[in-house]
C-alpha cells in the first residue's frame, strides 16, 4: 500500500507534471528584476497558463543560480532552449527546467 502512496505522490510532484515549451528555440530576449528574471523566446510562443496579460513571458526565480546560468549561457551564445515550466497560483509560468542544444 505504501508503494501506491508514493507513486500517487509522485504523480502529483512538480516535475512530473510541468509543461513543455514546444520545441527548440532560442531566447529574445532576457530581462532581470529583484527576484525574477523574465525569459522571451524568439518564435513568441505563449505559455498555457492562466496569464492572459503576458502570455509570452516565462518566469525564472533568481535564487536558481544554476537556472540563470543556463539561461545567460543560452541567450549569450545563441544556443537554443527548451523549458519546463510550471503555472502558479498567479498564473505565471515559473521554469522548471531548462534543456539546451
Amino acid at each position: 500500500m505504501k508503494k501506491y502512496a508514493y507513486l500517487a505522490a509522485l504523480m502529483f510532484t512538480t516535475s512530473v507534471s510541468a509543461i513543455n515549451t514546444e520545441g527548440y528555440v532560442t531566447i529574445k530576449e532576457v530581462k532581470s528584476w529583484d527576484t525574477t528574471i523574465d525569459v522571451y523566446l524568439s518564435d513568441g510562443q505563449d505559455h498555457k497558463c492562466s496569464d492572459t496579460n503576458y502570455k509570452t513571458r516565462f518566469v525564472a526565480d533568481s535564487v536558481k543560480s544554476h537556472h540563470v546560468s543556463f539561461l545567460l549561457t543560452a541567450f549569450s551564445a545563441g544556443k537554443s532552449v527548451s523549458l519546463a515550466y510550471n503555472c502558479d497560483e498567479n498564473g505565471y509560468p515559473k521554469i522548471a527546467g531548462i534543456r539546451m542544444r
